[in-house]
C-alpha cells in the first residue's frame, strides 16, 4: 500500500516538474543556448546606444539590424525590445557593468520579419541608470550600452 502511494506521489512530483519545465521552454525562461554560457561567439561587437526608443543600428556578419524599444527604457515599466533583421535565434540580457543583480535573460520570438521580447530591467538599488543589453544573433554577440530613465 506504501509503496503504491509512493509511485503515485512520485509521478505526481514529475508531471509537475515537466509541466514547470516545459512551459519555461515555451516562455523563454530556459533556452539551451543559456545552459552553457562559454558557447562559441563568432563575433562580439560593442556599441553606443543612447536611445532605444529612436532605435540603434548595427551590423553583424553582413547583415544589418536595427533594434527598437516600443517604449522609454525604464526601472518602472517591461521593456518591449523589437529586432528587425535576419537571424535562426536571438537571446537578450540585461546588466550593469560592475554589478552583479542576478541574470534576466529573454528568448526572443519570431513574429513575421522581426523578433520581439518583453523585458524587465534588474533592480538597481544604487539607482544607476547606466545599462549593457547584450544580444546573441545566431553566433554572434553585441554589447548596447544605454541608459534608463529615472
Amino acid at each position: 500500500m506504501k509503496d503504491k502511494m509512493l509511485k503515485r506521489a512520485l509521478l505526481r512530483v514529475g508531471a509537475v516538474l515537466l509541466i514547470a519545465f516545459g512551459a519555461a521552454w515555451h516562455y523563454g525562461w530556459v533556452h539551451p543556448q543559456y545552459w552553457f554560457r562559454d558557447y562559441q561567439v563568432n563575433t562580439i561587437v560593442t556599441q553606443q546606444c543612447d536611445d532605444l526608443v529612436a532605435g540603434c543600428r548595427f551590423r553583424l556578419e553582413n547583415h544589418d539590424y536595427v533594434l527598437k524599444s516600443r517604449g522609454p527604457v525604464t526601472t518602472k515599466a517591461p521593456v518591449e525590445l523589437v529586432l528587425s533583421g535576419k537571424a535562426d535565434k536571438v537571446g537578450a540580457e540585461w546588466a550593469m557593468a560592475g554589478m552583479d543583480m542576478g541574470s534576466a535573460r529573454y528568448a526572443l520570438q519570431r513574429d513575421g520579419e522581426s523578433w520581439q521580447a518583453s523585458t524587465i530591467l534588474p533592480v538597481c538599488s544604487q539607482k544607476r541608470q547606466d545599462w549593457q543589453l547584450t544580444l546573441d544573433i545566431d553566433r554572434n554577440r553585441i554589447v548596447l550600452l544605454t541608459r534608463s530613465r529615472p
